[in-house]
C-alpha cells in the first residue's frame, strides 16, 4: 500500500507519524517529569511543614503546655494538602489532632522504632535523617519529623502528617486531558508546541522544588524571580514568609539549646560533685573530686585550693592541679595581698582578665607566673565566714565567662561544706585536749580490724597503757599540771607510732590503746618498749617536773590470744594490770 503513493505523501506521512511519534514521547516524558516533580514538591513542602510544626511545639511540649498544640497544628497544615495531622508524646499519646476526638489515643511508634534504635546508639545524632518517610497500603504517604534535643540524646516525641497520593494522580489526569487535546488539534505543530508547554509548567516547578530544597538545607533566602503564574508568586510569597519564620525559630532554637547545654554541663559537673560529697562526705576524696571538677570543668590549666591560717594570717595552698604547682604549704600569702587577700578579705568572687597584669595580683614566682592571663578567685564560705579561697587559671579557650565565675562559685560552696563536714567530724571522733582518737571510735575501729582480719586471715595487736602513779601527780601538783603530762604522754605515743597506719586513742583519763595493723606480737613488744624508754627519759622533764614519770603497758595479738573483739581487750589490759602488780614501768604480753 506505501508503494502506491509518492514521495510528497510519503514523506508527509512519515512527517505526520515521526511528529505524532515525537508528540507522544514528549507527552510522555513530560507525565514522568511532572510525576516526579510534583511528588517530590509535595514530600518537600510536607517536610517543612513537619519541621515548622516540631521546632514550634518542642518548647511547649519540654514545658507540658499542651494548650497551644492543637493552634500550632491547624496553622501548620492551613491550605496544605494534608489529609491529617497529629503530634504524640515519647510514649504515643497523641497531644494534638485535626480530628481532636482523637486526642489523647495511644498510636503506636512501630513506623520509628528503627529511628529511636538509632538514635540512642549512635555517637554522632546530628548525621541521623530529620523525618520518617512512610508509604502505606491505603494510598497515605506519612510524613515522620521526630522532636528530639541533640545535645542532651532526647527524644520527646513526633509530627506525622498524612499526603493523599490521589492529589498526584488528580493533578497528572488533567494534565493528560490537556495534552491529548493538544496532540488532536496541534499534531503539525505538537512538536514545538509540547516542548514549549513542557517548559512553561515544568520551569515554575523546579522554582518551587528548588526553593523547597534550599530551605531543607538550610539556607532560608528565597531570591526573587520571574513568577509565571499568579498561583507562583502566591506560593513563593507562602513559602518565604514560612522560610523567615522557621529562621528566626532555628535562630532563637540555636540560642536557647546553647544555653540549655550549658546549663546541662554545668548541673552534670554540680551534680557529680553532690553525689561524690554524700558517698563520702569525711574523705579527702571528696576535696580532690570537688578541685578536678573546678580544673577539668572550667577548662582551666591551673586550680589551687588555699586554706586560711588563722594563727599566722596567711592563706596556705593544700590542694593544687594543672601545669604550674608549687608544693603543698611550701609558701604563703597574706590575708592582705594579692587577689587571692582581696577575695579572702573581701568575701566576693573576682575575674581578673588581665592575670599578672591585674593591679591586684601578687606574685610569687614572677618566671613562672608569667604566663597566667586571666584567672577567677572565689572565696570559700561557711557560715558567712571565709576559709579559705580557690583559684582557677588560663582558661584553655578564650577568656573565662560569668556563667564560668558562677559555676565555681557553686563548686566552692560545696567545697567549703565537705571541709566544714570533714572538720567537724573530726572534731566529733578527736579528744579535745590530746588530739587522739576517743574511746567510741576506738571502739568502733577494733570491731572493723578484727572483721578484716578475719575476712583475710591478717593479724594485728593492741596495746594497753597508761601513766604510772597519775593520782599522786593530781594529788601533788594539780590537776593543770596533770592535764600536761597527759598531752604530753600522747605526743610521745604518736611519736612512736607510724603515721596514718596506726591507731592511737585515749580510752580514759590516763589510759591509752594502739591498734598496730599487720603487727605480730613480738613487733608490738618492741613498740611498747621504746614508748616506755621514752616517757621514761622526757615525760615529767617535758611537762616541766622534776621528778621521774613512767608508763606501763600490756600486748594481746590477735589469733595468738584471742579472736574476738572484748577478749582481745581483756587480755592487753590484763597484761597491763600484771605491769602494775609487778612494780610498773614495764611492758608485759597477754
Amino acid at each position: 500500500m506505501l508503494s502506491k503513493l509518492g514521495i510528497f505523501q510519503k514523506v508527509t506521512l512519515f512527517i505526520s507519524v515521526l511528529t505524532g511519534v515525537i508528540l507522544a514521547m514528549t507527552g510522555y516524558l513530560v507525565m514522568i517529569s511532572q510525576n516526579q516533580a510534583l511528588s517530590e514538591l509535595l514530600l518537600k513542602n510536607s517536610k517543612i511543614v513537619a519541621r515548622s510544626i516540631g521546632v514550634s511545639s518542642k518548647n511547649f511540649i519540654l514545658t507540658n503546655n499542651f494548650v497551644e498544640l492543637p493552634k500550632i497544628l491547624n496553622l501548620g497544615v492551613e491550605g496544605s494538602d494534608i489529609d491529617y495531622a497529629y503530634i504524640l508524646d515519647r510514649d504515643g499519646i497523641c497531644l494534638s489532632h485535626t480530628n481532636a476526638s482523637k486526642i489523647g489515643t495511644r498510636f503506636s511508634l512501630s513506623k520509628i522504632a528503627n529511628w529511636q534504635r538509632d538514635f540512642k546508639k549512635s555517637e554522632d545524632v546530628n548525621k541521623l535523617d530529620s523525618w520518617i518517610v512512610s508509604n502505606s497500603n491505603t494510598g497515605i504517604i506519612d510524613v515522620i519529623y521526630p522532636i528530639r534535643i541533640n545535645a542532651l540524646k532526647q527524644f520527646y516525641g513526633s509530627v506525622h502528617l498524612g499526603v493523599r497520593k490521589d492529589y498526584i494522580h488528580k493533578s497528572l489526569d488533567n494534565l493528560k486531558e490537556i495534552l491529548a487535546k493538544i496532540f488532536l488539534f496541534a499534531l503539525i505543530l505538537c512538536f514545538g508546541l509540547g516542548l514549549i508547554i513542557a517548559h512553561q509548567i515544568n520551569r515554575p516547578i523546579q522554582n518551587m522544588v528548588s526553593i523547597a530544597k534550599s530551605i531543607e538545607q538550610g539556607d532560608y533566602s528565597i531570591k526573587t524571580s520571574k513568577n509565571y503564574f499568579k498561583e507562583e508568586g502566591e506560593l513563593k510569597s507562602s513559602l518565604s514568609a514560612m522560610a523567615n519564620t522557621i529562621e528566626h525559630q532555628m535562630d532563637e532554637l540555636q540560642f536557647s539549646n546553647k544555653k540549655l547545654d550549658r546549663k546541662v554541663y554545668e548541673l552534670k559537673i554540680l551534680m557529680d560533685a553532690s553525689l561524690k560529697m554524700n558517698s563520702k562526705c569525711y574523705s579527702n576524696d571528696v576535696l580532690d573530686h570537688i578541685l578536678d571538677a573546678c580544673w577539668e570543668g572550667l577548662g582551666a590549666t591551673w586550680c589551687s585550693l588555699l586554706l586560711s591560717d588563722d594563727r599566722e594570717k596567711v592563706l596556705v595552698p593544700r590542694l593544687v592541679r594543672g601545669d604550674y604547682c608549687y608544693p603543698q604549704g611550701s609558701v604563703s600569702i597574706s590575708w592582705d595581698e594579692g587577689v587571692a587577700g582581696k577575695v579572702y578579705q573581701e568575701q566576693k568572687p573576682y575575674t581578673a582578665h588581665d592575670g599578672v597584669n591585674d593591679p591586684h595580683f601578687y606574685s610569687i614566682d614572677e618566671p613562672r607566673e608569667s604566663s597566667i592571663k586571666s584567672m577567677i578567685c572565689v572565696p570559700l564560705l561557711v557560715e558567712n565566714k571565709a576559709i579559705g579561697v580557690i583559684n582557677v587559671i588560663n582558661k584553655k579557650e578564650k577568656q573565662f565567662s560569668i556563667e564560668d565565675q558562677r559555676l565555681l562559685v557553686s563548686l566552692a560552696s560545696l567545697l567549703a561544706r565537705s571541709i566544714e563536714n570533714k572538720n567537724l567530724y573530726n572534731l566529733a571522733i578527736t579528744d579535745g585536749m590530746t588530739g587522739l582518737f576517743i574511746k567510741r571510735y576506738f571502739e568502733d575501729r577494733m570491731k572493723e580490724t578484727i572483721e578484716q582480719a578475719k575476712r583475710y586471715n591478717l593479724t594485728f595487736s593492741l596495746i594497753y597503757g597508761d601513766i604510772d602513779f597519775f593520782k599522786k601527780v593530781n594529788d601533788s601538783y594539780g590537776h593543770v599540771v596533770g592535764d600536761k603530762v597527759i598531752i604530753q604522754a600522747a605526743k610521745i605515743l604518736l611519736k612512736e607510732a607510724r603515721d596514718n597506719i596506726d591507731f592511737v586513742a585515749r580510752i580514759g583519763g590516763e589510759e591509752f590503746a594502739i591498734i598496730l595493723p599487720e603487727t605480730d606480737k613480738k613487733g608490738a613488744m618492741a613498740l611498747a618498749e621504746r614508748i616506755r624508754k621514752n616517757a621514761e627519759e622526757t615525760l615529767a622533764l617535758e611537762s616541766g617536773l622534776t621528778d621521774v614519770i613512767t608508763m606501763s603497758f600490756g600486748v594481746a595479738s590477735f589469733n595468738d590470744d584471742a579472736v574476738e573483739m572484748l577478749d582481745l581487750i581483756k587480755l592487753a589490759d590484763d597484761a597491763l594490770y600484771v605491769s602494775k602488780e609487778n612494780g610498773r614501768n614495764m611492758v608485759s604480753p597477754a
